[in-house]
């Protein structure tokens, strides 16, 4: 006999969301996530000067922010094909990886590390459903302690961000065409201390931590493993030749393959949204059609050569040879981990090989027609911007986030997204309080503010098509 299990709404994620899980013995043998609104962000973009983009793309998400001004600006600049002045590579850089360390921090120890610790009984982390903890009382206090410590080291990260960039989140520096803000000495050795002691807490607390995790929870290194196919798109441009500090590249039965940007698609057959089948999100539409027959996302269902693709950290370490461990719950956090570290030794790099008194900014001209794409590996995986400028304005703007790859819904096949695919097989001990679906979902640093691009309330429609 199959049994429902609904979780609405699920906790310590980013935007609202509902899980549905089907059990038959206690086994997930079908999930559906489904993200509750719609916000139009590419309706809003288009008929504006293509310069905007940066700044109100930055306000999809205020977690993400920066990886939304770099996809924008990197769409503009293929437009216009700009080259950005070193410096305003290495300072945008730095800013966004400030960016991405602050959410790392966060997503750690205010979202996925409380599925395993028992905090304190203050709000938030009070009410508590979990009553699987497992971790000794020494141990349990470490953790306690860590996730005070790492309010401040995210304090730390925005602090970095904003000394570079003027303001954390939605940050000015950046713009299409390089960084506006030019580096002092000042500014370089106070951003060397920031790093030197964010890389102090990811040594000291954070991968210690995890190893204490791992350690008492290790069914997590097998569960959630879903497709184990995953995707990551180019990170950190170090050069106008298109060198980056982190490569492009998808894996697929564990062997690293090339990606092809082109061969993206996205299906729309269980959203709300019209019509039905694949687009390309080149030319993809953004036409709300709430109580859609058969949808149950206002995410859409971006594929890679028909298949669901998981995206974020752990990709990106896979394609890049950091960890190639496995594709499991702790697996994911491990290498979010690994990637927080390895950004601040490429941080404080960067920081080097500024040059005080070179150019960080190259004016452009807007093309009156073009259109230009913006790809960059975000906090939680492949993010990618497509912009169509026509008479100088934005004519077409399409945003593909990182948790439209992971939580999209079921395509036309039926095929369900990786976050759907991760949860079947997961055996729940308590249907009343799945655990077990909670830790695996919040692995993937959900992010459904990001994900949908409408919400009905009793039946009243609180949505407007820009």
């Amino acid at each position: 006999m199959t049994r429902k299990v609904v979780i609405n709404p699920v906790e310590r994620v980013h935007g609202n969301a509902t899980l549905t899980l089907e059990l038959e013995k206690g086994v997930v043998v079908r999930a559906r996530s489904t993200s509750l609104y719609f916000r139009g962000f590419e309706k809003i973009l288009e008929g504006r000067d293509p310069r905007d983009a940066p700044y109100l793309t930055q306000r999809i998400c205020g977690i993400c922010s920066a990886a939304h001004g770099v996809a924008a600006a990197l769409a503009l600049e293929d437009t216009a094909k700009v080259e950005v002045p070193q410096n305003g590579l290495l300072l945008r850089n730095i800013a966004f990886a400030a960016d991405v360390l602050m959410n790392h921090i966060t997503f750690m120890y205010m979202l996925a590390l409380p599925d395993y610790f028992r905090g304190p009984p203050v709000p938030p982390l009070v009410p508590n459903p979990i009553t699987d903890y497992r971790l000794p009382q020494k141990q349990n206090q470490r953790l306690v302690e860590s996730y005070s410590e790492a309010m401040k080291m995210r304090i730390l990260a925005h602090e970095l961000a904003g000394l570079l960039s003027s303001k954390a989140p939605h940050q000015h520096g950046l713009i299409a065409g390089g960084f506006p803000l030019p580096p002092t000495a000042e500014r370089v050795m106070a951003s060397l201390s920031m790093v030197a002691r964010l890389r102090h807490f990811l040594n000291e607390r954070l991968w210690p931590d995890l190893e204490i995790v791992a350690e008492f929870y290790p069914e997590y290194w097998l569960l959630g493993r879903g497709y184990g196919r995953l995707l990551a798109f180019p990170s950190f441009r170090v050069s106008n030749t298109g060198k980056v500090a982190l490569a492009a590249g998808r894996v697929e039965n564990r062997r690293v393959l090339e990606l092809d940007p082109k061969r993206i698609t996205e299906d729309v057959t269980r959203s709300w949204y019209s019509g039905t089948g694949t687009e390309k999100p080149e030319h993809g539409s953004t036409k709300p059609e709430p109580g859609k027959e058969g949808a149950y996302s206002w995410i859409k269902a971006p594929r890679y050569d028909g298949k669901a693709y998981e995206t974020g950290p752990l990709a990106r370490m896979w394609v890049n040879g950091y960890w190639r461990r496995g594709i499991s719950t702790l697996d994911r956090l491990f290498a979010r981990a690994k990637e927080a570290l390895l950004l601040t030794d490429l941080t404080e790099e960067w920081l080097r090989q500024l040059k005080p008194g070179e150019p960080t900014y190259r004016d452009f001209k807007v093309p009156k027609e073009a259109t230009g794409v913006g790809l960059t590996g975000a906090m939680r995986g492949a993010l990618g911007h497509w912009v169509m400028i026509k008479g100088g304005r934005i004519a077409h703007y399409q945003i593909i986030t990182p948790s439209a790859w992971n939580y999209s819904p079921a395509d036309a096949t039926g095929q369900p997204g990786p976050v759907e695919k991760a949860l079947e097989g997961t055996r729940v001990r308590d249907p009343e309080n799945p655990t077990e679906a909670g830790r695996i979902l919040r692995s993937f640093d959900p992010c459904y503010s990001c994900a949908v691009h409408m919400s009905t309330a009793h039946g009243t429609k609180l949505w407007r098509v820009f």
